[in-house]
Formats: structure tokens, C-alpha cells, sequence
């Protein structure tokens, strides 16, 4: 799969057919980073994060470390206080990959289900 091959500064977006399909794609996109001696992100839709760290855990992904592994809520990253804003998303994003720069990782890989945030989009008139 391509995503193996994804190197710092590349941008993926990708579609998939199933959960399952799904998982597997975001979860390889963290592997690679995780490979590469960088840190990672993974932004879900779910509201419990538990349940996914589970799963990362059945796909081999170690999720006991946050400073090398983030796991957010998509309501805590893009909506946090119920407002998307790119700009803030940005600076979220910019001060993450800081943080993991200064704490010696190569880059950040991000890896994001971004239903909920297209779900808020539309109900509030965005799209």
C-alpha cells in the first residue's frame, strides 16, 4: 500500500469502503510515521477514545506513550469550543508538530476521520 511509502511533508487524502477499510488506512498512515521516528495523531470521530485504543492496540500500534501517539476526539480538535476555525486549527497543528520536534521526533504524522467535522459543516451552513 502507498501509505507505507508516505514520506515527511506528503498529504494524503484518502476514501475507503468500509470500516474496516478505513481503519486500516489510518491506522497504517500512523504506523509509518511511528517507523519513521516520528510522532503521530490520530483524530477520531468517536466521542470515547477507548474503544480505538483497543483497536490500535489489535493492529500492533503501541498507544501507551502520548507524547509519541496522540489520540484526540474530532470535537476536541476541530470544535472544541462548538466553532470550527481553521486558523486555530492551524496553530493546533503547528504546535503539536513543535512540541514533538523539540522532544526529538523527526516529524508528526496525522492521521484524521473527519465525518463529525463535515457533519458540522453542514449543519451549520459551511457547505
Amino acid at each position: 500500500m502507498f501509505i507505507q511509502n508516505a514520506r515527511l511533508g506528503n498529504h494524503t487524502v484518502c476514501f475507503y469502503a468500509s470500516p474496516e477499510e478505513r481503519q486500516n488506512v489510518l491506522f497504517s498512515n500512523l504506523k509509518a510515521g511511528l517507523d519513521q521516528d516520528c510522532s503521530a495523531l490520530y483524530i477520531t470521530s468517536r466521542e470515547n477514545i477507548e474503544p480505538v485504543r483497543a483497536e490500535m492496540k489489535n493492529c500492533g500500534l503501541t498507544v501507551d506513550d502520548p507524547k509519541k501517539l496522540k489520540i484526540m476526539t474530532s470535537r476536541q480538535f476541530y470544535i472544541p469550543d462548538g466553532e470550527f476555525d481553521v486558523s486555530r486549527i492551524v496553530k493546533h497543528v503547528r504546535s503539536i508538530l513543535e512540541d514533538s520536534l523539540d522532544r526529538g521526533f523527526e516529524g508528526l504524522y496525522i492521521s484524521s476521520y473527519a465525518s463529525k467535522v463535515f457533519d458540522y459543516m453542514k449543519n451549520n451552513g459551511m457547505t
